[in-house]
């Protein structure tokens, strides 16, 4: 009892730090991603590509540099992509009870079959919906858009969607003030998820229609 108390109790100093370490966090990455952004905008004024690698490829076809790099760089996005998943796998199954973890078997240390099954199972088949996405993307900048709209925004959602879980169950005090910038960023997220998921399938399907009118 005193050991789970003292373990409550480290949960909650952690906690009453969750927010701060939610503004370091999310402003350090929109700093990133301004000046990533900013840099990739001056060197190259007429990208157009959710790629750099893909605009350099395609400004110089018959690099056989930019090629590699490109390949290697569609290689990345695909053994990475189910990973970026993962933190939000770990939510839902929260939400939902279950563990991101193998269940043991009741006074074992081992694991049951059915919770191996279940959490390989989930796995390989997150993993088979992200190959099967890669796949049918015909291009590298064009998936590097939808992951970006579908993938991250969604993610972006996730801190202030436990911050205010972490208010809900009584660890973290916040405001109304606070409260409305929570879910204010959180439907901007929502926002950009879905117009960004929208515009980058529209884009796939222009491209399709592109390429079947001119196949060379």
């Amino acid at each position: 009892l005193e050991q789970q108390t003292s373990e409550a109790g480290g949960v909650d100093r952690v906690a009453l730090h969750f927010e701060r370490v939610l503004l370091a966090a999310m402003g350090t990455l929109a700093a990133l991603f301004a000046l990533l952004g900013a840099s990739v905008a001056r060197a190259f004024p007429a990208i157009s590509s959710g790629s750099v690698t893909a605009f350099l490829t395609q400004r110089n076809p018959e690099s056989a540099w930019l090629s590699s790099v490109n390949a290697l760089v569609s290689l990345a996005v695909l053994l990475t992509f189910p990973l970026q998943l993962q933190p939000a796998v770990l939510v839902v199954e929260s939400l939902l009870g279950r563990s991101g973890a193998p269940e043991k078997e009741a006074g074992s240390s081992s694991t049951s079959w059915r919770g191996n099954v279940a959490f390989v199972g989930t796995r390989i088949g997150i993993t088979t919906i992200c190959t099967l996405v890669v796949i049918a993307v015909p291009a590298l900048e064009l998936l590097v858009e939808l992951l970006g709209a579908l993938c991250q925004a969604s993610l972006a959602v996730l801190p202030f969607a436990i911050a205010l879980q972490l208010h809900h169950m009584g660890i973290l005090a916040v405001g109304r003030v606070r409260t409305g910038v929570h879910v204010l960023l959180m439907a901007f997220c929502a926002f950009a998820m879905a117009t960004g998921t929208y515009c980058a399938i529209a884009d796939i399907h222009a491209y399709r229609a592109l390429r079947g009118q001119n196949p060379n």
